[in-house]
């Protein structure tokens, strides 16, 4: 009696494994994303574009397309802190299309960081009208993207922004296209 309650025990046990679904011990992570600001501006102004990247997995190199509409103009290019530890090469000329690149020879876990990579300044053109949107657009091909490990290609979601143009600016008081508290 004992013998096939333990046989009965054992076989319940083995069933109850076999049609168990199978769990992930690993939690799933994320892309990196990479970030292009929207902003608002007068005609004729000079606004910055920051670009920023999140969940950031140890990038050694990347080269990145950016294209824009024709309403910009490119004057400006300052790489940011995410990216410092790497060489920073700017296109030889500010068209659009235009490539950014970054390279390493090596990155330690202590230099990996999420933020700003690439500060970009534009000028408005002067004819612009109130409401117009310029994009700001950043993309790659698969394998331009590469992680500080084993220099494999790293997926990244971009995520594009607007530069809008306004006529007026909340907090510009007088007009000079800038900001202020008084």
């Amino acid at each position: 009696m004992k013998t096939k309650r333990i046989i009965s025990i054992l076989l319940v046990s083995l069933m109850l494994l076999t049609t168990m679904q199978p769990f992930s011990v690993f939690a799933e992570t994320e892309n990196a994303v990479i970030t292009v600001e929207s902003v608002s501006a007068a005609p004729g102004a000079t606004v910055d574009v920051v670009i920023t990247i999140e969940n950031n997995p140890g990038i050694l190199g990347a080269s990145v397309k950016l294209e824009y509409d024709s309403g910009l103009t490119l004057i400006g290019a300052i790489n940011g802190e995410a990216f410092s530890p790497l060489t920073f090469s700017k296109p030889g000329k500010f068209t659009s299309p235009c490539i950014f690149g970054w390279d390493g020879q090596e990155l330690s876990v202590e230099q990996v960081k999420d933020g700003t990579i690439l500060t970009l300044q534009f000028q408005i053109d002067a004819n612009a009208e109130s409401g117009n949107e310029y994009d700001v657009k950043l993309s790659y091909e698969p394998g331009d993207i590469v992680d500080f490990d084993d220099l494999q290609p790293i997926t990244v979601d971009m995520v594009n922004g607007v530069v809008s143009v306004v006529d007026y600016m909340p907090g510009d008081l007088d007009e000079n296209d800038v900001v202020n508290m008084t």
